[in-house]
């Protein structure tokens, strides 16, 4: 596997960016393009294709998904470089790379939501660090990040009007869902952590929350509440 436009048989240079499926005209070999746990765009064999495939199979969550992320912020919500200048008090001359920017923009606007009572959209906000973390191979951060989207699942946050007094936690509890679980189960698996170490890492990580925002439900309630629907997801996983 090698991380170039030539053949991994032959060593044949297509002078061009294999984009699919391809023959080889020198060895008459198939060349397939895929993208590694990594992200890096490489050109690999047939037996390459398969095991890359598999492993984005087990783990569907390392592939950094990022262009959302980054369409989110830099589009969506107008974080253009001159705004984020001014968020960093920095000189309009001043070089700011994206990673730069995509961070800086994420934190302003996780704490203009918890200003408004915008718990909903702070949530969305957190989880929408997922994918930057785990593309820098942040594991353990991303690992308490998921849990803490978790935590605000169950405490059911929405988005709250402070000028009213409107709560931004609904009143009935929500839903661990699926996905973040699953998440969690896999990169658990992949720093090493026991179910167990899983699970007191969760009551951690919900205190925080629970602490910062004022949630409704103590931690050692929703460490209940996780743990079985973790054993849950976990079944599916293995089934």
């Amino acid at each position: 596997m090698i991380e170039t436009t030539h053949c991994p048989y032959c060593g044949n240079d297509f002078k061009r960016v294999v984009k699919s499926k391809t023959k080889c005209k020198q060895c008459g070999d198939f060349v397939y393009k895929r993208t590694t746990l990594d992200g890096k765009h490489v050109v690999v064999t047939e037996k390459e294709r398969d095991r890359i495939d598999a492993e984005h199979k087990k783990a569907p969550w390392i592939s950094p998904k990022t262009k959302d992320v980054y369409h989110r912020y830099f589009v969506l919500l107008e974080y253009n470089k001159k705004r984020i200048r001014k968020i960093l008090k920095k000189p309009f001359w001043a070089k700011i790379n994206d990673k730069e920017a995509i961070w800086a923009a994420i934190k302003h606007y996780k704490t203009q939501c918890i200003k408004e009572w915008h718990y909903g959209l702070y949530r969305n906000a957190v989880s929408d660090t997922i994918p930057l973390l785990l593309e820098d191979k942040k594991f353990s951060k991303a690992l308490d990040v998921c849990l803490s989207v978790c935590y605000m699942d169950h405490c059911n946050a929405s988005n709250g009007n402070i000028k009213a007094q409107l709560s931004p936690w609904l009143k009935k509890n929500g839903e661990i869902v699926t996905h973040h679980l699953t998440q969690a189960i896999y990169i658990a698996d992949e720093i090493g952590l026991s179910y167990e170490e899983l699970i007191h890492r969760y009551r951690d990580v919900s205190e925080g929350i629970w602490l910062k925002l004022k949630a409704p439900i103590e931690p050692a309630k929703s460490q209940e509440h996780f743990s079985q629907r973790l054993l849950e997801v976990k079944k599916e996983i293995t089934q």
